[in-house]
């Protein structure tokens, strides 16, 4: 060593950091699961045949396949019954609707599984005036929905929902809200 050099110093290496280690991905929940869903709820129509229905019962089927960590494609079914309007004593309609959907998870491992849905599909009405009755069939445009799964157990939720839908029948056009509670069977489980 030259003079006045500082003296060497020799330090063991140290282990790996754990702060520098990859941080393992978080177990997939959805990925290459079955999610079959059903809800029900109340439903209000709006556009054209809003001013001889009142509000309906909605019934609601989905049935989706994980595509990976957030992504669930599928099909929807939809059934609604609805009530006369006041002015309108003997009114009543049916409307049945599917199409399929794209639904996007927001978080994975939580008991709690928020998500939103955008859909596509067919609708077909048929509006009872008493007298007459007229079915109407055209595309829907736009199923909006938002919702919540609480999952009570690991294969089974609850939670509430909100869907808004827009479509037409040619010239006209109709769109819906609907609000309701839905049940939820994931296979084969969280």
């Amino acid at each position: 060593m030259a003079a006045g050099a500082p003296p060497l110093v020799v330090v063991p290496q140290e282990p790996d950091s754990p702060l520098l280690e990859p941080i393992p991905d978080a177990r997939d929940t959805l990925g290459g699961h079955v999610i079959v869903g059903a809800s029900a709820g109340a439903k209000w129509p709006f556009g054209s045949h809003s001013n001889a229905l009142g509000t309906g019962l909605g019934l609601n089927l989905d049935l989706g396949y994980g595509l990976g960590r957030s992504v669930v494609l599928g099909a929807w079914g939809e059934f609604d019954t609805y009530s006369a309007a006041s002015w309108c004593g003997g009114c009543s309609g049916k409307s049945f609707a599917g199409g399929p959907f794209l639904r996007y998870h927001l978080v994975q491992g939580t008991r709690f599984d928020p998500w939103g849905s955008i859909a596509v599909g067919v609708r077909g009405t048929t509006v009872d005036l008493g007298l007459s009755s007229a079915t109407h069939v055209g595309p829907e445009y736009l199923k909006l929905t938002l919702g919540g799964d609480w999952f009570v157990t690991s294969n089974v939720a609850l939670g509430p929902y909100l869907t808004f839908d827009l479509g037409s029948y040619g010239a006209s056009s109709h769109s819906g809200l609907g609000t309701g509670l839905r049940l939820v069977v994931d296979l084969p489980g969280k």
